[in-house]
């Protein structure tokens, strides 16, 4: 990947967002030393804003009132997606981080769906 990554908005409330400042973050590669991405500088009204729409989401939301099947079901789907787009997480962090391609794919993208497969199953076990 030798192009620079840009995004100029911030996810909040499910929606991409104008940040609330003009700053950037630039994201230094440690194995070239080159800009591989630019991304807003969230400011402490971006993290209200963000903080905000959680406590919406979690109290006014749809996740409080589903059934754990229900909640099987969504968690399922960001496993399945995660895993669908393995190659590209995998690629963004040794972008990112400088690890191996081969150490991205197997222990930093597997890792967080072994920990949702985990959960999953104990879900599924759990007498509601």
């Amino acid at each position: 990947m030798s192009q620079i990554v840009v995004h100029d908005k911030l996810f909040i409330g499910g929606a991409w967002v104008e940040p609330a400042g003009d700053q950037v973050i630039e994201v230094v590669s440690p194995v070239t030393e080159q800009v591989v991405a630019r991304v807003p500088h969230a400011m402490a009204a971006d993290v209200d804003k963000a903080v905000a729409a959680a406590r919406e989401a979690f109290d006014h939301g749809p996740w409080p009132r589903m059934t754990p099947a229900e909640r099987i079901e969504v968690v399922t789907r960001i496993k399945d997606g995660f895993l669908a787009r393995r190659q590209e997480m995998a690629e963004l962090i040794t972008l990112q981080n400088g690890s191996p391609i081969n150490f991205s794919l197997t222990s930093q993208t597997m890792g967080p769906v072994a920990v949702l497969a985990a959960s999953l199953a104990a879900a599924a076990t759990t007498v509601w």
